[in-house]
């Protein structure tokens, strides 16, 4: 299933949203989509929202070479880029933890997982009336 995104710019944050069942295929023309985004820049927050997530083919050893040339990518940004996950259930939580440990020694990215949307949102600094629906998250940690 495809994974839409948008590029916030008036939040500077890009959000992706995983549906259904995510393949490794789906995750490299994601990639592919988001970069050829004009709107894109590399110093977006991200809010990852894996609160849809059903199935996946991806594991560690496949998001290795994507990791390098986000990394590649991020080189010479100054500060560090919030990266929120939205992952309520365990499927979703493991692979929001895989990320998060390999993303551990970046400088770059501070990268948290969350199964409350108003925490992601506080976290973000996004936590006004009516962000949630506008970013179009379900509300509380037993979200699907």
């Amino acid at each position: 299933m495809p994974c839409p995104f948008r590029i916030h710019e008036d939040l500077h944050l890009l959000r992706v949203r995983y549906e259904g069942n995510v393949t490794l295929e789906e995750h490299r023309a994601l990639e592919t989509n988001i970069i050829a985004e004009p709107a894109f820049r590399v110093d977006l927050m991200r809010l990852s929202d894996c609160s849809r997530l059903t199935e996946t083919d991806l594991g560690l050893t496949d998001f290795m070479p994507f990791l390098d040339r986000l990394q590649a990518r991020v080189a010479g940004v100054e500060g560090r880029i919030r990266w929120a996950i939205l992952a309520p259930s365990d499927l979703s939580y493991g692979m929001a933890h895989m990320w998060r440990s390999l993303l551990e020694s970046s400088p770059t990215f501070d990268v948290r997982i969350f199964s409350d949307v108003e925490e992601l949102l506080e976290f973000l600094d996004l936590d006004r009336p009516g962000m949630a629906e506008m970013l179009e998250l379900d509300h509380g940690p037993t979200s699907a």
